[in-house]
């Protein structure tokens, strides 16, 4: 509630407004995108994302019961039947009247027409279309390492540590060490693109580790801060498929990453005027 409370304080209206405006700029560059793309939302789509937006579901799904396997009958059970497990509660279908009366009721708290209304659901639409292309634009397979390192909290510590690998020490029994005596740690990475490499573990040493074939150990380099230094082994480093988490992670990237050029390139900002900005939510 304080919380809330400190985003609708009268100080905060231009930061609000700024917000605001931040969103339909980026609503206005969704549009023109789509609409250069050729894609586009139907009005009868609009009007089911609204009406399920309020509970209103026009084309319920039949439930089709699951078949239960049978469990044997043994003689405690014949002797003390286990109880019917009570029903986890459904929400009640919502009708077309009360749909209709939720909906009047919000649009007079928020002081909107319907018609706006349905232009934010429609501009919602568009972004989740438009992200849909950009993930279906993600290439099925990508350049991905897979690789563990070691983590001390100086460069002589990690160059001592690469001297005794080099002379034939397990890897693991380093890791091992190191956390016995609270000098150290250690981690390990499953496949991954440069651009997951880059969000843990920053752009620098992505670069470095892609440009290593695996089997191949990384001079001491130090983390994101400067705060530790990593020795990293990479154990894979070939092009593989990615998994759908992988591809819907690139193709939000790629959305962000369009976005932020679109803005630089086809917006011209300018500050925006308090007098404009209601100080009453």
């Amino acid at each position: 509630i304080r919380s809330l409370e400190d985003q609708l304080a009268p100080e905060s209206a231009l930061s609000m407004g700024e917000d605001v405006l931040d969103q339909l700029i980026q609503e206005e560059l969704v549009r023109q995108e789509c609409a250069r793309r050729g894609i586009t939302v139907p009005q009868d789509e609009v009007q089911r994302r609204l009406e399920l937006n309020f509970g209103y579901d026009r084309n319920p799904a039949t439930p089709v019961p699951e078949p239960t396997a049978a469990s044997p009958m043994t003689f405690t059970l014949l002797l003390t039947p286990e109880p019917t497990p009570t029903p986890y509660p459904t929400s009640t279908p919502v009708s077309e009247e009360e749909f209709r009366r939720r909906l009047n009721d919000t649009l007079r708290q928020i002081k909107a027409s319907e018609h706006m209304l349905r232009s934010w659901i429609e501009a919602a639409l568009l972004t989740e279309k438009l992200q849909e292309q950009m993930v279906a634009e993600v290439p099925t397979t990508a350049d991905q390492v897979k690789l563990r390192f070691l983590s001390v909290v100086t460069e002589t510590l990690a160059s001592d540590l690469i001297v005794r690998l080099e002379a034939g020490e397990d890897f693991e029994a380093l890791a091992d060490e190191l956390e016995a005596d609270g000098s150290g740690s250690s981690s390990e990475m499953d496949w991954s693109t440069k651009e997951d490499v880059e969000l843990i573990l920053g752009a620098e040493i992505a670069e470095v580790v892609f440009g290593m074939a695996a089997g191949e150990r990384s001079r001491p380099l130090p983390n994101m801060n400067g705060s530790r230094y990593l020795v990293i082994e990479v154990l894979g480093h070939e092009v593989r498929e990615l998994d759908e988490a992988a591809r819907q992670q690139l193709g939000y990237q790629a959305f962000q990453a369009w976005l932020e050029e679109a803005g630089r390139t086809m917006v011209e900002r300018r500050s925006l005027d308090p007098d404009l900005v209601p100080t009453e939510p």
